[in-house]
């Protein structure tokens, strides 16, 4: 996508940036500051204090609005919004090649289960699945082109410690609040993968298995949370 604007785009739909942000919902300040940043294409200048913008320029912070919902920082948006191939620069797509035996879905061969051996293995009934299922905190059994994959091992390490934390006493409700750190979960995907494609990238260094990359990524991510907790809550995790 380009940064620029056509003569047509600005004659046909030319507003002030106020207009735009009552229009669009942000400040005018934020407008000015995605200019700076580059997720915004400059305005075309009609004065020493005054620009004129575009329906297209709506659009964009509509865009942007929608993917900062969904936990992506600004740096990120900016490459979604101007990449030919967006979803490849969230590195959501085109990450390692698969495994051998890696199905297409992403689910390895020898790693998918049933969902009775899934509950059997788990210690969760499947009254307790379906409910943890339902508030997304657990997958069901994923279908591609109309063939179930089963459950995988992450699923299964995911069950067993909800059945864990069930046990010892957290409910249901407590443990249905991890929906709303969706964003959250959604952002240190993105962050994950940002990691993974430079460790990829990156000439001379030693190459890794994203697998590894991943678990170094989640000691870097559980300690920062923990320094967090023990600020937060002197004394009340062990050492």
């Amino acid at each position: 996508m380009s940064m620029e604007l056509s003569d047509n785009e600005i004659e046909e739909s030319a507003i002030p940036v106020g207009e735009l942000a009552r229009r669009s919902g942000v400040s005018t300040s934020a407008i000015n500051y995605y200019v700076s940043l580059g997720l915004l294409p400059k305005p075309r200048k009609t004065g020493r204090t005054r620009a004129l913008y575009t329906s297209s320029h709506e659009r964009l912070i509509g865009r942007i609005i929608e993917l900062k919902g969904r936990g992506l920082t600004l740096r990120v948006i900016k490459r979604a919004l101007y990449s030919d191939d967006p979803v490849e620069e969230l590195g959501i797509a085109g990450g390692r090649p698969a495994r051998a035996g890696e199905r297409a879905s992403g689910v390895a061969a020898d790693d998918a289960m049933s969902v009775d051996g899934f509950l059997k293995e788990s210690g969760l009934s499947a009254e307790q699945y379906g409910r943890l299922a339902r508030i997304g905190l657990l997958r069901g059994p994923r279908r591609v082109k109309g063939y179930e994959r089963g459950l995988t091992r992450r699923d299964l390490e995911a069950a067993r410690s909800c059945f864990q934390l069930l046990s010892a006493g957290v409910g249901l409700d407590v443990l249905s609040r991890h929906a709303e750190y969706e964003p959250l979960a959604r952002a240190e995907a993105h962050l994950l993968a940002e990691h993974i494609i430079a460790a990829s990238g990156s000439v001379g260094a030693v190459r890794q298995d994203s697998s590894e990359i991943e678990l170094w990524f989640d000691a870097l991510r559980g300690y920062l949370r923990r320094v967090q907790a023990e600020a937060a809550y002197p004394g009340w995790l062990g050492d």
